[in-house]
C-alpha cells in the first residue's frame, strides 16, 4: 500500500449524503450514504487515481499526512 493512506481524507455531509476528498490528488473524491462507505470508497480510490496518474505520466504528489476528524 506504499503510502497511499497518507494523503490527507476530508470527508464532510452534503444535504443527504457524505462526500471524501484528497486535496493533494486533483479530482480524487467520492460519495457514499454513510461516512463509513464514504471513507471505504475513498480508500480504494487512492490507488485507483495512482495508478491512472502514473500510466498517464503525470507527477505523484508527496503524501503530507493524514488528517481525521471524527
Amino acid at each position: 500500500m506504499s503510502g497511499q493512506t497518507d494523503y490527507e481524507i476530508v470527508i464532510y455531509r452534503e444535504e443527504d449524503y457524505w462526500v471524501a476528498e484528497v486535496p493533494e490528488l486533483i479530482g480524487c473524491a467520492t460519495h457514499g450514504e454513510t461516512r463509513e462507505e464514504v471513507l471505504r470508497n475513498i480508500e480504494e480510490l487512492i490507488p485507483e487515481w495512482l495508478d491512472l496518474a502514473r500510466e498517464s505520466g503525470f507527477a505523484i504528489p508527496e503524501p503530507r499526512g493524514r488528517v481525521a476528524f471524527v
